[in-house]
């Protein structure tokens, strides 16, 4: 995600500004906005999708610009897919299913989307000492021999989503005309 600097209406005339040592105020909006822009896709991930606040904060990465390049700052998000041990699913703990016929044994659910389980008739969950890492994962055969933990969308594919970039937009642009505002007073020593 990358917040563009476009020509604001709002102000006086930008190239004035520029050309006056505005770039340092503008700089500063810029990584502002991108500031609460994170903070502000976070709550908008959050809110569609059931991951933890943690889980989005590790792989979401600010990168500020400066006066000498504004094109710089911009959020980036680069995830892998996650495992089921990111979300909430059924059943949490191994429980040996031999001697029960299929039909009869617990169906796998994890979920991903807030408000949404999906199943997997498949899914189930290996005894934690037969693994060295220890983590209680859903897998799922694959095949007659292959089986694989359950993974689901990226933090990024989750960025993706309108519900979740749609208002972070709006809050970065509204964050960025606010304070650049308030930088190129505080810039100039302008009293109200």
């Amino acid at each position: 995600m990358i917040l563009d600097v476009k020509y604001d209406s709002n102000l006086a005339d930008m190239k004035r500004v520029i050309q006056s040592g505005g770039i340092k105020s503008m700089s500063r909006a810029i990584n502002d906005s991108l500031a609460k822009g994170r903070t502000q896709l976070g709550k908008s991930v959050r809110a569609v999708y059931a991951i933890k606040a943690a889980d989005f904060n590790k792989n979401a990465v600010v990168t500020k610009s400066y006066p000498g390049d504004l094109k710089k700052g911009k959020i980036v998000v680069k995830s892998r897919r996650l495992s089921s041990f990111h979300f909430s699913f059924t059943p949490r703990s191994y429980q040996s299913q031999k001697g029960i016929k299929v039909s009869k044994r617990k169906k796998a659910t994890i979920t991903i989307k807030k408000g949404q389980k999906k199943a997997y008739p498949h899914g189930f969950v290996v005894n934690p000492t037969a693994l060295n890492n220890g983590y209680t994962l859903l897998w799922e055969r694959q095949g007659k021999y292959a089986i694989n933990p359950i993974r689901s969308v990226s933090v990024a594919q989750m960025v993706t989503n309108e519900d979740a970039y749609n208002p972070t937009m709006k809050v970065m642009e509204n964050t960025y005309q606010e304070r650049l505002v308030h930088h190129l007073k505080r810039q100039f020593n302008v009293e109200e």
